[in-house]
């Protein structure tokens, strides 16, 4: 069962990202975060945190919210302001914790619109030839073999897409 003990005994000098992280400290903000977050959670109500630099935001809202969509079977959302934080919480951070509960965590990232290959222009750049050159005709094929194999985000292409 998923109690506040839990959340506490994770953020502890000796808990379980202390047996994973050289560096862990004990914060006490920190583990005040992760226990509103996972309150919010257990009685469905609402909360808006603000705190510093260093104080391990992150896995504070992360833990206890990995934890309550297990318990609960549910899925969790989190929404960043910035594909910086997006990439540090798939890189970084979500593996701690998935280390750190010794569960399997599912994650993805979805990005914005913009960041992915719109299949319906590329179809229309091909069928119309709105190209101008035969590099560029080339290009088109390349992106074409890509999109059929990889996610759609752009940012994934493995070289700079000129056109």
């Amino acid at each position: 069962m998923l109690t506040d003990e839990r959340i506490k005994q994770a953020f502890a000098k000796d808990g379980e990202f202390a047996q994973i992280l050289l560096d862990f400290e004990e914060r006490e903000e920190q583990t005040k975060m992760a226990l509103a977050v996972f309150d919010a959670l257990t009685n469905n109500h609402h909360l808006m945190v603000e705190a510093g630099t260093g104080v391990g935001k992150s896995l504070a809202y992360a833990l206890p919210a990995a934890l309550w969509a297990k318990a609960n079977k549910k899925r969790v959302i989190v929404s960043t302001y910035t594909k910086i934080l997006q990439n540090q919480l798939i890189k970084k951070d979500l593996p701690i914790l998935k280390s750190a509960i010794g569960d399997d965590l599912n994650v993805e990232v979805i990005y914005g619109q913009e960041n992915y290959l719109c299949r319906r222009r590329l179809n229309s750049s091909i069928n119309f030839g709105l190209f101008d050159t035969r590099d560029q005709a080339a290009e088109i094929d390349k992106i074409l073999e890509w999109s059929n194999s990889g996610s759609g985000i752009l940012a994934e292409y493995p070289e700079p897409i000129s056109i």
